[in-house]
């Protein structure tokens, strides 16, 4: 829950940090994804999702550094 929270104050997009949720199926991962999406959103931050073979593709020059 600690962590959950810290993630919803939103400090990691104001940082530039990544966000990647691994797990197995069912854990409500995809939940989580939207709950943070429509928070940052609220926050006027525009979320962004993706399956991760196309984040290298997507994601604007300034987030991704291989």
């Amino acid at each position: 829950p600690a962590t959950i929270n810290e993630l919803a104050t939103g400090d990691w997009i104001r940082r530039g940090d990544p966000l990647c949720l691994i797990g197995d199926s069912g854990t409500g991962k995809s939940h989580l994804l939207i709950a943070l999406g429509t928070a940052a959103a609220a926050a006027q931050h525009l979320p962004l999702q993706r399956p991760l073979p196309q984040l290298p593709l997507r994601l604007p020059s300034r987030a991704y550094h291989p």
